[in-house]
């Protein structure tokens, strides 16, 4: 609670750059909440959305200078169509893409933002990853985010990195029919980005060590498996539980906690969840939470209470 950020601040440009292109995922899409990006991206980021959205002359402006060179993949059928009526909106048309993951019963549920920003003096490259677990909604849940920042070494791939290139790569492939495949100015941006990224080597944030982070891209055929290191504590966070991943998860460390959401922890196995400390979040801390995956009806998971971050961390020494 005491270092929260708003997600606007995921869009701010740094200073002495200027937006260049950018990519994002989501399992569901708010096209109010995709219609705000390009105002965030051209601003300091600390406008009032509704204030924003109701400026059409600046908002005309911001789609003019961004819309072209950004695209978002969304879950086919994920998408909403928006309470306020923006004639605008027809103007990002082709700036989101309806996804389908591969395999029976998958679902696109990668939530990332990927931009690329130039030095307007040197024309430098400054790559932005931002991993968080909110969709493109104006869900107001608490979720998590980790923001990172790195510039692209024009010698050498970053194996930790390659991942996050991997996937960029592959989000043309699962475009869910081909008439709406994104067009060919568009592609060669996501290559871009995709080059860009895996030279780049991203240093984790403050505290934490100077050290590479590493990207796991999940889903895309190629056998890559998620496998964390065993540790001394465990601290699970997330708004959906499984019984099989809480018992897979106790061999990793001896000392184990969970938040979830009180409705979600009722339905499990006392058994299980009897080998976790658990908890759930305070009433005061959701009381004013809107649905945690927008108002997009039927189409998404139910979710009325204002915990949506999923998080797992894992201590040794």
């Amino acid at each position: 609670p005491e270092d929260r950020r708003l997600y606007t601040n995921c869009f701010t440009v740094p200073r002495d750059y200027r937006f260049d292109c950018g990519v994002g995922t989501t399992f569901t899409l708010d096209l109010e909440t995709l219609l705000f990006v390009p105002i965030a991206l051209t601003t300091s980021g600390s406008e009032d959305p509704r204030a924003a959205l109701a400026d059409r002359v600046a908002l005309l402006g911001a789609i003019h200078r961004v819309g072209e060179r950004l695209t978002v993949f969304c879950e086919d059928g994920c998408s909403n169509t928006p309470s306020l009526q923006h004639a605008l909106i027809s103007l990002l048309e082709e700036s989101f893409v309806p996804a389908r993951a591969r395999g029976d019963g998958a679902i696109f549920h990668p939530k990332l933002w990927l931009f690329r920003f130039l030095h307007q003096e040197t024309g430098d490259e400054l790559i932005r990853a931002v991993v968080l677990s909110r969709n493109v909604t104006t869900s107001r849940c608490w979720d998590t985010v980790v923001q990172l920042e790195g510039v692209p070494n024009p010698r050498q791939v970053v194996a930790e990195s390659k991942p996050l290139a991997a996937l960029v790569r592959a989000l043309p492939s699962l475009v869910s029919r081909p008439e709406l495949r994104p067009s060919a100015e568009r592609l060669l941006q996501l290559e871009q980005l995709a080059g860009s990224a895996e030279r780049t080597r991203f240093a984790a944030p403050a505290p934490f060590d100077n050290e590479p982070v590493e990207f796991l891209s999940l889903g895309l055929g190629d056998g890559q498996r998620w496998k964390p290191q065993k540790g001394d504590r465990v601290l699970g966070i997330s708004p959906f539980l499984s019984e099989k991943a809480l018992t897979w998860l106790e061999s990793f460390g001896d000392s184990r906690t969970l938040v979830s959401r009180e409705e979600t922890l009722d339905l499990c196995d006392r058994k299980v969840i009897g080998n976790w400390t658990v908890y759930g979040l305070h009433g005061d801390a959701s009381a004013d939470a809107d649905s945690a995956e927008s108002d997009l009806g039927d189409t998404v998971e139910s979710a009325p209470h204002g915990l949506h971050a999923k998080a797992l961390a894992i201590e040794s020494g």
